[in-house]
């Protein structure tokens, strides 16, 4: 079994992320709005990972090995492929985030692509979601980001049912 936090990084494993959007599914799964959702049936593959964690880069000690995790990449079937879940502007769901939300879904030095909390979100949810994201502190970037896109258009944050603060 998984940790909840890599040993070699400071943000949640792709196993705290799973828990977390099932725990955060479980909250809400019975409000109207939830029931009333048109769910894709994404698909879930299991996988292994090497990463080079943030905080194996910081001490920039070589001697400290790079660590292999299990994760569960998300997205719709394609053959023995997946088409990765999309981010939707129309989703009634919104993720605000710092990295917690970008690891293990926006790549490079996140790690991979299609095993993040959106992801998980998706799965869980059956929808995809929308992510508005920075990497560092989430407080003030990405609160603007949503002030600006809600003053430009009333009607997409009223859309929303869900938003979800990670932080």
């Amino acid at each position: 079994m998984s940790t909840l936090r890599p040993r070699t990084d400071s943000h949640w494993s792709p196993r705290g992320l799973a828990l977390a959007a099932g725990r955060i599914h479980a909250l809400v799964q019975e409000r109207p709005w939830v029931k009333g959702l048109s769910r894709t049936n994404y698909a879930s593959r299991p996988q292994r990972l090497t990463i080079d964690g943030d905080l194996r880069s910081l001490l920039g000690d070589e001697g400290i090995p790079k660590e292999e995790i299990p994760l569960t990449r998300i997205g719709l079937p394609s053959g023995e492929d997946l088409i990765p879940v999309a981010n939707d502007p129309t989703s009634p769901i919104l993720l605000l985030a710092d990295s917690h939300g970008l690891v293990f879904s926006a790549g490079e030095d996140m790690h991979t692509y299609s095993a993040g909390l959106a992801d998980h979100l998706a799965l869980v949810f059956g929808v995809p979601v929308e992510l508005i994201a920075a990497r560092g502190s989430a407080a003030t970037e990405v609160r603007v980001r949503v002030a600006r896109k809600a003053y430009k258009d009333e009607a997409w944050l009223r859309a929303k049912k869900l938003v979800v603060w990670c932080f």
